[in-house]
């Protein structure tokens, strides 16, 4: 029997003891002495045991004591810490009880146990637990501080959770879990419902990434704006299971970053009314050359029909060089137009050539009279990238207009300004090089920043570069000084976008749905009207004519029509009265409308745009082409 209770001892770590109260006396067994590590010859005093005691826990243990001596029903159960004679520090747990011995005197008797394994796990665990704590209350604190909510959605229990702040963001004072997802869903502006719900869909069929942002209206009519990021948690066989993310409430780094895209918008504005300023006498010159070769031959032309020696032979030469002169005008006011127009709201495909070339068409005629040779390198097949063109064209005439200036500061011969793309795999190099005087080191790293400049005060505001970085950024690209060049030369980088079927040039246009189609042409100039007549009558079209608005009611209240082509500004009716006119009638077939403009952009102006924009399908622009016209005729037609 001793022998076991010695073998739980030692498996135990356990170690007995008495105590007489009103003696005073302590008396240990041998594994007591063993846990506190001092000779067992050694007599044992409560001096002696109270000094190895840790001192901040000696006067509980003695209050737990007391109370038993008070009380013998007391559960005395308490850990202290105790220093053992080479000075370790050991957590023991005590249990005691009162009883008496023979003689019918109290003592206390109890065991100690060493519970320093299990004392260090569990303040271990409570450090963790409290760094852990620290941690949440340090993400909670900047949760709160970013505006940020996190929500938990039970995909497969269809259940939706929000913490605090996700409340807050929303602008609901109630916490009630069970109205979340009414709550959300209400909120949620009409408009943005849509891309959410195909951003949503995309990350739970693991499709792609949820990142979005969107509008939401507050109780109280407030909007604002959420940033919404979540992971998707899937099981073992591919189902998304649950979503685990945050919403922020990005509202006043929304409105920053609209107030930096309108200054960026008013800027680009800017340095395109600045270069069309610069344009417009250069290019007046240069369509007056052509138009003095078109009156010039006109005249000739009348002078040899007096003279009854007008033949064949030099009508023709006369009518190709008018034609000539004629085309020559046509491209400068298109590439003009196109400088000028306004971007549409959304990228799209274009032609980088018939970019090139229609911006190189402008500043041509002005270059050549600083001597400046402008170089075309572009392949001959078309190269389509996605982006803004109106936008990509003022980049590059940022880049001419840079190295005319250089160029016209140095002295030599042979001046040139070179524009080269390459392809290289689905990558678009767009290079423009000048042989001026480069770029001094000390502020090559410098020439990107807003309002830099080396120009005198007065000649450009330093945006140039920095605008045409951002505008490169914008369309995913970059734009970079090549430093290894021997002569001055920036290179800009944007993705290749490689045409579908859909969107490829069709160099045959199928005229067929156009065949016995009714067409009014409204027009105070005969002129455009015979001209425009003879190229839908070749399409086999059946035309009518009308020089005014009030001509043309007349004539839509007796025949029915297809499409009705109006000029803008006329006598007596004008085309957005004449529309207006129209749209009231109770007409059996509504016809198309298009509206004919001579204005540079390609947009309508504001007034006419917001008046007209329930009414027309298309617009055709002036001078125009017949394949441009026919086209334009065709899409409506196929929208339909």
């Amino acid at each position: 029997m001793e022998s076991s209770f010695k073998l739980i001892q030692e498996s135990l770590k356990m170690g007995t003891w008495k105590w007489y109260p009103e003696s005073g006396q302590l008396i240990w067994d041998d594994y007591q002495y063993k846990l506190y590590g001092i000779d067992s010859s050694i007599p044992i005093t409560y001096d002696l045991w109270s000094s190895m005691v840790h001192p901040n826990d000696l006067e509980s243990l003695m209050s737990h004591a007391q109370k038993l001596l008070e009380d013998p029903e007391f559960a005395f159960d308490f850990s202290f810490r105790a220093k053992k004679s080479d000075s370790t520090i050991i957590w023991l747990k005590t249990i005691a009880k009162m009883m008496k011995d023979e003689d019918g005197i109290d003592y206390m008797l109890g065991i100690n146990f060493d519970v320093s394994d299990s004392i260090k796990q569990s303040i271990e665990v409570s450090n963790l637990n409290k760094k852990n704590q620290e941690t949440l209350d340090r993400l909670e604190l900047a949760l709160n501080s970013s505006n940020t909510g996190i929500f938990d959605w039970d995909i497969r229990g269809d259940h939706l959770t929000w913490d605090d702040q996700m409340f807050s963001i929303f602008g609901l004072e109630s916490r009630d879990q069970k109205e979340i997802y009414e709550h959300w869903n209400k909120s949620i502006l009409p408009e943005d419902r849509e891309d959410l719900n195909q951003n949503i869909e995309l990350a739970v069929n693991g499709s792609a990434p949820f990142d979005t942002k969107f509008r939401i209206r507050r109780p109280n009519g407030e909007t604002r704006w959420i940033k919404a990021r979540g992971k998707v948690f899937f099981s073992e066989n591919q189902k998304a299971e649950r979503m685990l993310g945050t919403n922020c409430d990005i509202t006043e780094l929304q409105h920053n970053e609209d107030m930096i895209a309108e200054q960026s918008r008013v800027n680009m504005n800017q340095s395109r009314l600045a270069a069309i300023g610069e344009l417009s006498s250069g290019v007046g010159h240069e369509i007056n050359n052509p138009l003095a070769i078109v009156c010039g031959y006109t005249k000739k032309m009348m002078k040899l029909v007096e003279k009854n020696k007008l033949n064949a032979d030099e009508l023709t030469t006369i009518l190709n060089k008018q034609e000539a002169a004629s085309d020559r005008i046509a491209k400068i006011v298109e590439s003009l137009r196109a400088f000028s127009r306004k971007d549409a709201e959304q990228m799209k495909p274009f032609s980088l050539n018939n970019s090139i070339n229609q911006t190189q068409n402008l500043v041509r005629e002005m270059y050549q009279k600083d001597s400046i040779e402008l170089i075309n390198e572009s392949p001959e097949e078309n190269i389509y990238i996605n982006g803004f063109e109106g936008r990509i064209q003022q980049v590059l005439m940022n880049l001419l207009t840079n190295s005319r200036d250089a160029l016209r500061e140095v002295s030599r011969e042979n001046k040139f300004i070179k524009v080269n793309v390459k392809v290289i795999d689905d990558i678009v190099a767009l290079s423009v090089t000048d042989n001026g005087s480069g770029v001094d080191k000390e502020i090559q790293s410098k020439i990107f920043n807003n309002f830099f400049t080396t120009k005198e005060v007065g000649v450009g505001g330093g945006i140039g570069l920095a605008l045409s970085a951002d505008i490169i950024k914008q369309h995913h690209g970059r734009i970079e000084y090549n430093k290894l060049s021997e002569n001055t030369e920036f290179v800009i980088h944007l993705p290749l976008h490689r045409l579908k079927d859909k969107e490829l040039d069709k160099t045959e246009q199928n005229l067929l749905p156009l065949k016995d189609k009714a067409v009014l042409i409204v027009d105070d100039e005969k002129e455009v009207r015979e001209i425009l007549s003879d190229l839908l009558e070749e399409a086999g079209m059946k035309v009518l004519e009308a020089d005014n608005g009030l001509s043309a009611v007349k004539v839509v209240e007796k025949q029915k029509l297809d499409f009705i082509i109006t000029d803008l500004q006329m006598p007596k009716m004008d085309g957005e009265n004449l529309l207006t006119c129209l749209d009231r009638m109770n007409l059996e077939q509504k016809p198309f409308y298009l509206a004919m403009t001579g204005g540079l952009t390609e947009k309508l102006t504001n007034k006419e745009e917001n008046s007209l924009s329930f009414f027309i399908d298309g617009h055709i622009l002036k001078p125009f082409q017949s394949s441009e016209i026919l086209q334009t005729l065709l899409s409506v037609l196929n929208r339909s």
